[in-house]
């Protein structure tokens, strides 16, 4: 047995805190809170630095004095802290911090003691003491400041053993008044009559936070509190993401052209000078995309269209590398990046970006940032003009962003004796699928994660789900069409959706409209349809018209009554433009009378 163990087990019984419960009548009521006490508070201790230690390192059998390899022991009952070793030095600085529980001001004491750390047995360097009451006058004294915000409590609190057990969330203290449970608990894993009364206490401590609030009385068995119960609480009918659920944003990556790159294919030793089969690759956001590669050109042209769901998480860039494809190990030929950042706030690039790391060559690209708009007024249009601008090279362009948010569970099938599974949560649309954590047994697992779906054409898709267990056997499935939530207001469903017999869960389906402000569709957002008018523009390359050079003009219908007797009489408001990048002719029809 090692000095430390008699030292804590003597500490039990002799430093404070420590109550001895003697009862003098039966069944006192409060027993529980005497043997137990809230403590007083937290004490956060700043270890910094120490000066002019002691050297208690020796060389050549003394002749030579050295250092020392100071660290620290902080304790404040039977709380132990240890700090790092700082290495031959006689002035450590540590700047760490401590966090103890105290239960007694004035009475406990912080206990700082320094050593030399060495091979065989460590020399001491000294102690200090301090007694909290102090600590509690002061509030900050030296090295020690106390309470600050901190939350103490259980993050998720388990208890348990090979019988039964029990998980009690954080969030249901958070939301309980005065921060406190007091009742009895159902144990899961269990028989149906299986339960345990605890009073889980949850507090704030503040810089000059006033006492906890007094303990109420410990209820009976038949009599508990108002409130109290052996059922778990309410369940919530709505989804509760945090705030940053459904704030996404879709970069389309149009990939166009590169010149002047360098030529890296050479024949004949070198004696003949060829030229270079370029390609791409762009990464954003953990994505990463490669263009076709271009034989035999220096000035290739990729007309490509990449599209990836991004947050605003600081930091991001979308990244250009041009390489040349060779047999063996491709030749680089240079790269440039835009910061995201730039992208999110002018909503739109069209630029000719130099290589670097090259002797020559620019790129051409064009990026464009969709925020997702919660209308479905606009979508068919979008659809228009994504199959007009689609591109040979390119998949099918995205028309909405669907953001799923899994909240919960409830009622799922049990296994053999009972048991609830470890249940998470496969998703998909299409051919893109994610899954959730692992929650741990129980017939209500949380899951609290969101995920989000390009969508192409959102009357003809569908949110694919199923809860598995960990051996992947199905525990429950919903089929959630598309046109649902494209009905719903606001373009969100949000409520218990059944996963069969009795299973339920609760989640949130939003869609988003990609609104490209660059291709004639926010004209045509509004309710009423504009009187057609004259227009006549002449757009070049990084105007923020429709993309590449175009001539564009817009014909109002004459009101003359020139026409021929029995001509079909009517309108058409449409938009024709000249796609250079396509080199066609697109004609867009808005609406007719």
């Amino acid at each position: 047995m090692s000095d430390s163990m008699i030292m804590d087990a003597i500490a039990a019984f002799l430093v404070l805190p420590n109550q001895l419960l003697v009862p003098l009548v039966p069944d006192l009521q409060e027993a529980a809170q005497l043997r137990s006490p809230l403590p007083r508070g937290v004490v956060r201790v700043h270890l910094l630095a120490a000066r002019a230690l002691s050297s208690k390192d020796r060389l050549m059998k003394g002749l030579i004095e050295g250092k020392s390899d100071p660290y620290a022991l902080l304790r404040v009952g039977t709380q132990l802290g240890t700090s790092r070793v700082i290495d031959n030095s006689l002035n450590p600085v540590w700047n760490e911090i401590y966090e103890f529980m105290v239960h007694e001001v004035p009475g406990q004491e912080l206990e700082v003691e320094l050593f030399d750390k060495d091979p065989d047995e460590d020399d001491k360097l000294g102690r200090m003491k301090l007694d909290f009451g102090e600590v509690l006058r002061a509030r900050v004294m030296d090295e020690v400041s106390w309470g600050g915000h901190k939350l103490w409590g259980w993050g998720r609190g388990l208890w348990g053993g090979g019988l039964c057990a029990i998980a009690v969330p954080l969030s249901r203290l958070l939301t309980a008044p005065d921060l406190t449970l007091d009742q009895w608990f159902q144990l899961d894993a269990s028989g149906p009559s299986s339960r345990l009364y605890m009073k889980l206490v949850l507090r704030v401590l503040f810089l000059d936070a006033p006492d906890p609030c007094p303990p109420r009385a410990l209820p009976g068995e038949e009599t508990a509190a108002e409130g109290s119960s052996v059922d778990l609480p309410p369940r919530p009918s709505h989804t509760s993401p945090d705030a940053q659920f459904g704030t996404e944003s879709v970069v389309r990556i149009h990939l166009l052209e590169a010149e002047d790159l360098v030529a890296k294919d050479n024949f004949m030793g070198g004696l003949v000078r060829g030229k270079s089969d370029p390609y791409a690759r762009v990464r954003l956001a953990g994505r990463a995309f490669r263009s076709r590669v271009i034989r035999e050109q220096l000035n290739p042209r990729w007309n490509e269209v990449y599209e990836v769901i991004v947050n605003e998480v600081p930091g991001q860039d979308v990244e250009f590398d041009l390489f040349d494809k060779d047999i063996d190990k491709d030749d680089f030929l240079g790269r440039c990046k835009v910061p995201l950042s730039q992208l999110l706030r002018t909503r739109f690039m069209d630029e000719w970006l130099p290589l670097e790391d090259t002797r020559s060559g620019r790129l051409h690209m064009r990026l464009e940032c969709l925020p997702p708009t919660p209308s479905a007024a606009s979508l068919e249009q979008v659809l228009r003009v994504n199959s007009l601008l689609q591109t040979p090279q390119s998949e099918e362009l995205s028309s909405a962003l669907l953001s799923v948010f899994l909240d919960r569970a409830a009622d799922l099938p049990v296994g053999k004796g009972s048991k609830p599974h470890s249940a998470y949560i496969k998703l998909s649309v299409r051919d893109v699928s994610y899954k959730t954590k692992i929650s741990p047994s129980s017939t209500e697992p949380i899951w609290d994660e969101g995920f989000s779906f390009l969508i192409k054409r959102p009357h003809a898709e569908t949110l694919e789900l199923q809860v598995r267990d960990q051996g992947g056997a199905v525990l429950g499935a919903l089929s959630l069409p598309l046109p649902r939530v494209l009905a719903a207001e606001a373009l969100t469903l949000d409520g218990w959706f059944p996963l069969g017999d009795t299973a339920r869960i609760l989640l949130r389906a939003q869609l988003g409209v990609l609104v490209s402000q660059h291709s004639g569709v926010e004209s045509l957002s509004g309710s009423e349809v504009p009187e057609p008018e004259p227009e006549l523009r002449l757009g070049k390359d990084g105007g923020s018209g429709p993309p590449g050079p175009e001539l564009r003009q817009r014909v109002p219908h004459s009101d003359s009554s020139s026409e021929p007797a029995g001509a079909v009489m009517g309108q058409l408001q449409l938009t024709v433009w000249y796609h250079a990048d396509e080199r066609k002719l697109v004609a867009m029809v808005h609406s007719c009378r």
